[in-house]
């Protein structure tokens, strides 16, 4: 810690010292929670095309759902699916996540969460009649619906 001398003086004219930590200009201090990353994407990747990001969000959301139903509150880790399907697509920057695909990898990206969906036991308990998830089409004209 540095002690840094700072030349105003308070009503006993006696110098006031603070301390310094890092530069005065750093928005998040200690105590303090850190701004979320905010992604940028390019045209041509999955993050870029609202319907398709926001399907590829509800799949993942109700795969998290099943989960818990599955293993519990206490035990699920919703991380864990995420950076599974990062190393099934072959994700290796750390910064990039799954809607970094390009939009190509598209149904091959819903058809892995959709058949990990299926393969949850929850899933298998409620049986083949039970329909565990709306397909794209059906998505987005719900999306469009409302």
């Amino acid at each position: 810690m540095i002690r840094k001398r700072i030349n105003k003086s308070n009503n006993t004219d006696s110098p006031i010292y603070s301390s310094v930590h890092g530069k005065s200009s750093d928005k998040y201090q200690r105590g303090y929670k850190q701004a979320p990353k905010k992604y940028y994407y390019l045209k041509g990747e999955i993050g870029s095309d609202k319907y398709k990001s926001e399907y590829i969000a509800h799949l993942i959301k109700r795969f998290n759902e099943y989960k818990k139903k599955e293993i519990g509150k206490a035990m699920m880790d919703y991380q864990i699916f995420e950076s599974s399907l990062k190393k099934f697509f072959f994700i290796t920057e750390r910064d990039k996540s799954i809607y970094h695909l390009p939009v190509e990898k598209f149904e091959e990206l819903a058809e892995y969460i959709q058949k990990r969906i299926s393969s949850t036991k929850f899933a298998v308990t409620l049986g083949r009649n039970h329909k565990n998830f709306s397909t794209f089409e059906e998505y987005v004209k719900r999306q469009n619906n409302e």
